[in-house]
């Protein structure tokens, strides 16, 4: 009842300024009517790329003029569309070309002759240019589970998506650097030689000295640089910020979001996007929910819907402004076609802010990590990584601390899209000696270590690691062939009677720069490493090993030698990061949306929450906490934090309305008085006694919050309690 009688006050105080001349007229589609389309929808789009390389979101071409209505086949279901023309859009003989896009993609801008409307035609159908919602899936359906095929099924999956243009990162293929038929070899001072793998490889012996230690390189411990740990005392909040661009979101984002701002709307400070922030991770605590469901007028419910609000923190049109005017860099699209231009000034904000604010262990881990995107042709990267448990959508080289498993560098695989105007720095040595000496950029001339997988096993670039001050040891495996100057069946035959467990190495130079083959007898393998440090040591812990031999089980145990034990040890740092960002709920499949730049801001949000957690687990020695209990501990920090908290120290969103009508206090009517509905009025009698309206004891009194309703007090308390619940 009370929810009734605000809305007929709201709409009778509504009705009373408005005057009815200020109603806007729907206006009516029909041939000869002047529209706006969203760029990004009209078809056939090649006429639209060629003109615009770099669209931003929620870009129209304004004063196309409409022919007919027509349907037509878009997005493999047929659809109502409007086909129309634009002036500046014409054929090689000087014809305008038809264009069309879904009707509720185009908007009215003027009307054209009554007797050419469309029947029953409105403008109510226009979609939002900013809507953020999930699309339709674009894959083909045999590849959708592609994570748990495998054998042959895989390669035919493999093979299709070949097939269809896709780009696929698949394990089994060698690198460009290890190409046998390559016989010349690029130096660093541009000079090209031929270089003969018995130039390379010299004899089987190590002399006990590890090539890194007698550097006097030690083993550092992961620290924050220009903080001490020890003297202070960081929060969730100030852990996370630690690990975000904080600079770059205040001098960029936020000024760019607040020219986007529509026209009367106060600007964005840096405290209501930290709340805006939390909400989007609290609501990433929970499956189902739609973020309008958050904003719902509905009592919470355990069976639908979600389950709190944010009315207190702030009101979904200021929530719904703030992601409309998402943007994340304040350059102009440029000229020339580059997909990636909205995100790149943001990626290399995040990498120097981890640069100038963490220092990683000893150790550290170089491998790839992947963010879910399910539409290919709205993502510019798209890469298919057959043996990820998120096989689609964004790779991205990541390097992680071996310690505190805090990632501290990231760069997106752009594949096909990469724009040939913008050179990679190393780009001469080869695209992944290049790609790891650019992942490996904050620990150079440190003397730290790297642990690679296979997908690096270039021996020239271990080489180029070791010139510039970093030390790495990358596994061995055959990808069709041999990685070069790499003698993987001689390595075999050495092994072939040696027992499980056994360890030697074949001492190498290239480039007048020392390194070792670790090779280690496994049962039906050779565990084979190339590496710039290490030993022979064993240590570590006692591993078992079983196998048949005639028919008899054998079993024995023995140590790793030290880089097969670092190997197995720090290998997993990358994927267990990944495995925090990805489950059980992650950030970047919470937020639906069909705007790309959305979902990296969302990966960078979900590597930085995790840096944040396991910051605060390695320096402040705290239990770690589950991914769920530290996201809801972080967003209520983002919620109430106190960039914005006035003088008073209240930060929760309280209108004047809301306060009152929360307000419970017992009222008694005054003398000579009743009730006409919710007003006040006079009566003839001094007291009049009215039924409460739960018990139907004569009363005259009420709640502050709903006048005309006679409750007695111990009705009015279970009306508390009620409403207490509800809010």
């Amino acid at each position: 009842m009370l929810q009734c009688q605000r809305f007929e006050f709201f709409f009778a105080l509504f009705s009373s300024v408005r005057a009815p001349d200020m109603v806007r007229p729907k206006k009516t589609m029909g041939v000869g009517a002047l529209i706006s389309v969203l760029a990004n929808r009209v078809h056939p789009s090649k006429h639209i790329r060629e003109k615009h390389r770099n669209m931003r979101n929620g870009m129209r071409i304004i004063d196309c003029r409409v022919i007919r209505l027509e349907v037509k086949k878009i997005s493999r279901k047929d659809q109502e569309a409007i086909v129309f023309t634009h002036s500046d859009y014409k054929e090689e003989n000087g014809l305008l070309v038809e264009l069309y896009a879904c009707k509720r993609y185009c908007k009215i801008l003027q009307e054209g002759p009554p007797d050419q409307f469309f029947i029953a035609d409105s403008n109510d159908d226009v979609e939002n240019v900013n809507r953020d919602a999930e699309g339709e899936v674009e894959l083909p359906d045999i590849v959708r589970n592609s994570a748990n095929s495998g054998g042959t099924a895989l390669n035919e999956i493999i093979s299709q998506m070949r097939s269809e243009g896709f780009f696929v990162d698949d394990d089994n293929l060698p690198v460009e650097e290890n190409v046998p038929d390559v016989i010349t070899e690029a130096s660093s001072d541009g000079e090209r030689r031929s270089i003969d793998r018995n130039d390379v490889m010299q004899e089987w012996k190590h002399d006990g000295l590890c090539l890194r230690k007698i550097t006097e390189a030690r083993d550092y411990k992961a620290s924050l640089k220009k903080y001490c740990t020890d003297e202070m005392k960081f929060t969730k909040l100030q852990f996370f910020e630690l690990m975000i661009p904080k600079h770059y979101f205040i001098t960029v984002i936020l000024p760019t979001m607040n020219k986007n701002l529509p026209a009367g709307e106060k600007n964005i400070t840096y405290g209501e996007f930290l709340k805006f922030l939390g909400l989007r991770f609290l609501m990433a605590t929970v499956q189902g929910p739609q973020y309008r469901d958050y904003w719902s007028e509905q009592p919470i419910s355990m069976f639908r819907g979600a389950p709190f609000r944010f009315f207190d923190f702030m009101s979904r049109n200021r929530f719904d402004i703030i992601l409309q005017s998402l943007a994340y860099t304040n350059e102009n699209p440029p000229t020339i076609q580059d997909r990636f231009w909205e995100i790149r000034k943001l990626i290399s904000a995040w990498n120097k802010n981890m640069s100038d604010t963490f220092s990683a262990s000893w150790i550290s881990c170089l491998d790839e990590s992947m963010s879910k995107w399910m539409q290919r042709y709205t993502c510019p990267g798209f890469v298919f990584c057959p043996r990820k448990p998120w096989p689609f959508g964004n790779e991205y080289h990541t390097i992680a601390c071996g310690e505190s498993g805090i990632l501290f560098f990231m760069e997106m695989v752009e594949g096909k899209d990469k724009p040939s105007h913008l050179p990679q720095e190393h780009s001469q040595l080869g695209s992944t000696i290049g790609l790891m000496l650019r992942c490996t950029k904050p620990l150079h001339g440190t003397g730290k270590v790297v642990v690679l997988d296979s997908g690096f096993c270039v021996l020239k670039g271990v080489i180029e690691l070791k010139k510039r001050g970093v030390f790495a040891a990358a596994l061995i495996k055959k990808r069709r062939y041999w990685p070069k100057y790499v003698p993987g069946e001689e390595i075999k035959a050495h092994f072939m009677n040696r027992g499980v467990g056994d360890v030697d190495c074949w001492h190498g130079k290239l480039d007048e720069v020392q390194f070792h083959l670790h090779c280690m007898r496994e049962p039906d393998y050779i565990m084979s490493l190339m590496s710039t440090y290490g030993t022979m040591d064993r240590i570590g812990e006692e591993k078992s090993r079983s196998w048949k031999e005639n028919g008899v089980t054998k079993t024995t145990k023995f140590q790793y030698p030290e880089v097969v034990h670092n190997h197995y040890k720090y290998r997993h740092m990358v994927d267990d990061h990944n495995a925090r960002r990805q489950s059980p709920i992650s950030l970047e499949e919470s937020w639906a949306t069909r705007r790309w730049p959305n979902r990296v801001f969302a990966f960078i949000l979900g590597v930085s929450e995790v840096n944040a957690m396991l910051a605060e687990a390695y320096f402040s020695d705290t239990p770690q906490p589950s991914m769920l209990d530290f996201r809801k501990q972080l967003a209520k920090e983002l919620i109430h934090n106190s960039y914005d908290v006035k003088d008073d120290g209240k930060s929760i969103r309280k209108s004047r309305r809301k306060i009152e009508a929360h307000s419970h206090e017992l009222l008694s009517l005054p003398k000579k008085t009743k009730f006409d509905g919710v007003k006040v009025v006079e009566s003839v009698s001094d007291y009049p006694q009215f039924k409460c309206k739960t018990c139907n004891k004569r009363v005259r009194t009420y709640c502050r919050c709903s006048p005309g309703s006679i409750r007695c007090t111990t009705c009015h308390l279970r009306h508390v309690v009620e409403c207490e619940t509800v809010h």
